[in-house]
């Protein structure tokens, strides 16, 4: 039998629940690391290790070991404002004392909070297998298990797709008439808003109560939503005076912004989660009579910023999108895409869009879809894509690529929001067996 650990993340860790009573039911042993002790689970679902908040003498600086995305991936200190970093140190040394006394055979987590970054550290330090379950996004329906704080896959199901299932799914994607599981937009009932309310109310609590270093001040998130809101018609107002432009023949480059904070871009894309920098890194390389068209994610967060807004309204090569405006009305008028971690790179490579990544995923094992190690490379793709000389995959290259997607993930959900639904947990279920 094995020994597994898992990582304490708020409300996901319901989900985390479901799984760890049924493998403590077949005999394996569980352990749970938890920051925020409000989420604590019963002693029922295992062995439960409580980290204390730290006291202000206990508070020291972390190792230079520590993960390489901290602090600049830390949300509480990238948006939340929080400025000391010393309970880092303290963190790391109980996460790390503790998974060198049980010494799991895995770990399961995320890889999103300052905290999580840290047992990922730690994990790696002593050999550890960290997984982050988390939805591959193509094909629909499946999850990967991503090793430690990458998008790199870890095993798979080794499930293989026929010629005619592979055409099948290829053709929905292109035609968007599929989206990926976390965009499909859900009906917001009178008991999800309630249930919103309370959640907000209960860590507003845990707030009070000394979790200060995931939770945000409550005057701060109301102070950030109230920005946000600004920011939103702000971002509005200038779109519908620059819009109309991207009915103009030149030719147009695609960079969709992000939301943050998300590990997607905070954490896997992390050299480039300053999205007015990289906007400014595009604009340094467009062709003198090309554009650049911005997509705003259109449940924007906090990835809209005052830097942003300014240089979206000031130069005149950016065509920013309406955020009500879909994807599907915007992609005929482009010629290419700059994605870091984005799903559109998927969508490119298999609708034939010209597209290149500032991150190197699984996406990169196609030659229609370069990875950029340095900007500077940027502007010649450019130039290809508008002579219409840019590298195409054939039909076999995005089956070959599809199938890929499909072989390094499984099938299932691993949560949705609360939910828990018991025909995705039997398939989580199942392929968590199998790492076993």
């Amino acid at each position: 039998m094995s020994k597994i650990f898992f990582v304490e993340n708020r409300f996901r860790t319901e989900a985390w629940k479901f799984l760890a009573r049924a493998l403590r039911h077949e005999g394996h042993e569980i352990f749970w690391l938890v920051e925020n002790r409000a989420f604590a689970p019963a002693p029922e679902y295992g062995k439960v290790f409580v980290i204390p908040y730290p006291s202000g003498k206990e508070l020291k600086q972390a190792p230079e070991y520590r993960s390489q995305y901290l602090p600049s991936s830390d949300r509480a200190v990238n948006y939340f404002g929080h400025k000391d970093t010393r309970h880092y140190g303290y963190y790391y040394e109980k996460f790390f004392a503790i998974l060198k006394e049980v010494m799991p055979d895995l770990v399961i987590g995320e890889s999103t909070a300052f905290y999580e970054l840290l047992i990922v550290d730690a994990c790696r330090n002593l050999g550890i297998r960290f997984l982050h379950p988390s939805s591959c996004r193509y094909p629909t329906g499946r999850f990967s298990f991503y090793l430690n704080d990458t998008l790199e896959p870890y095993l798979g199901s080794g499930e293989e797709l026929s010629d005619e299932a592979a055409d099948a799914i290829i053709a929905s994607i292109s035609q968007r008439k599929i989206v990926p599981d976390y965009m499909k937009k859900k009906k917001v009932s009178l008991q999800a808003a309630l249930r919103r309310i309370g959640d907000l109310l209960f860590l507003t609590r845990n707030y009070y109560g000394g979790e200060h270093y995931h939770t945000p001040s409550p005057f701060r998130k109301i102070g950030l939503d109230r920005e946000l809101k600004r920011y939103v018609r702000r971002w509005n107002a200038v779109a519908e005076r620059k819009y109309p432009r991207i009915d103009g023949k030149e030719f147009k480059v695609l960079y969709p912004l992000q939301m943050q904070p998300e590990a997607n871009l905070d954490i896997w894309g992390n050299p480039y989660r300053d999205q007015a920098r990289t906007v400014r890194l595009i604009l340094e390389q467009l062709p003198a009579d090309a554009r650049l068209v911005v997509k705003p994610n259109p449940k924007a967060k906090y990835e809209m910023t005052g830097d942003l807004l300014s240089l979206v309204e000031d130069d005149p090569r950016v065509i920013p999108v309406p955020l009500p405006v879909s994807m599907g009305e915007v992609l005929p008028h482009i010629g290419m895409v700059v994605a870091v971690t984005g799903t559109i790179a998927i969508e490119c490579i298999l609708s034939g869009k010209p597209v290149i990544t500032l991150i190197r995923t699984l996406n990169n094992t196609v030659a229609s879809c370069p990875y950029v190690a340095d900007p500077k490379e940027m502007g010649a793709y450019m130039v290809r894509a508008a002579a219409g000389e840019f590298p195409a995959a054939s039909q076999r290259e995005k089956r070959d690529f599809l199938r890929l997607l499909n072989r390094t993930s499984y099938a299932g959900l691993p949560y949705e929001n609360h939910m828990v639904r018991q025909e995705e947990f039997e398939k989580v279920l199942t392929a968590v067996k199998t790492l076993l």
